[in-house]
């Protein structure tokens, strides 16, 4: 296996066996590349530990070899579609808030924030994830939008909400929300202030 394996990965390996067998790790966990017979480089993980006799000595190492290589590039287009996905909400010209529901609460912790969002609702990104959307904007309470996330949690079907007017100290419009629920489970809403739209049919 080690002309099969690159130098280092080879070096690391016989260091962490030498840790088990010394005692001083009870087993080891390593990733490493391993020339397939085809010639391609295949992602192995290894797990081994060691056998003792009754006397203490190490006398047989035991361990796996995994072919993860298919995890591997899942794990690298998810994290590419992550990014995708991060850049188009960030350049979307609508404010949009990604939340994490709290169980058996009617609440919603903040994930993410683009900047329009920051513009709408005169806050920052750093204002906003970690906290509830109550927590930051207690009126939420009996607004259309607080139980429009919780419907659709519950049945997870997207929802239009028309436009509805919110104010505190800080803030104040119409706001209208699209609202969609994530197969990880997360609420996404994309909304768009529409108050100028209401001051000018009001006129």
């Amino acid at each position: 296996w080690e002309k099969l394996t690159k130098p280092e990965a080879v070096e690391q390996s016989w260091k962490m066996q030498q840790e088990v067998i010394n005692k001083q790790r009870d087993r080891f966990k390593f990733e490493f590349k391993m020339k397939h017979k085809d010639g391609h480089w295949v992602d192995i993980l290894s797990r081994a530990e060691a056998v003792f006799d009754d006397s203490g000595k190490a006398i047989r190492i035991v361990g796996t070899h995994v072919d993860i290589s298919e995890r591997q590039r899942s794990a690298k287009e998810l994290e590419k579609s992550e990014l995708l996905f991060r850049k188009m909400i960030e350049h979307m010209p609508d404010g949009v808030a990604i939340y994490q529901p709290i169980e058996n609460s009617n609440d919603f912790i903040f994930l993410e924030v683009n900047k329009h969002a920051e513009i709408i609702t005169n806050t920052t990104n750093k204002e906003l994830i970690g906290c509830t959307l109550l927590q930051k904007f207690p009126n939420m309470i009996n607004s259309p939008l607080l139980k429009a996330l919780l419907k659709v949690r519950e049945t997870g079907e997207s929802l239009y909400l028309p436009p509805f007017y919110y104010k505190d100290k800080e803030r104040e419009g119409w706001r209208e929300n699209n609202i969609y629920k994530l197969p990880s489970g997360e609420i996404v809403a994309i909304f768009t202030d529409v108050t100028e739209v209401f001051q000018i049919s009001e006129k």
